[in-house]
């Protein structure tokens, strides 16, 4: 149905409507809140320290697990 609206539109309003489908699409992923891990007093830019090395590890193995649970499940098998 939305589909069938657009192609009935002028193309300035397919060009109206594309750039408040892309606004909307900005807004829901840059208007968030900064996680709490992004705005901590890490400083990124000097020398690693072991505790930096530790979060980095960890955040690694939260990737590594919720890449398990999402993409190597039996329903998603054909992915592997």
């Amino acid at each position: 149905m939305a589909n069938n609206l657009y192609l009935s539109l002028p193309v300035w309003g397919q060009n109206a409507a594309l750039s408040v489908y892309g606004a909307n699409l900005y807004r829901q992923r840059f208007n968030g809140e900064i996680p709490e891990i992004y705005t901590s007093d890490l400083n990124l830019f000097s020398s690693p320290t072991e505790e930096m090395f530790k979060l980095q590890q960890l955040r690694f193995q939260e990737l590594l697990t919720h890449y398990k649970d999402t993409f190597l499940t039996t329903k998603n098998s054909c992915l592997v």
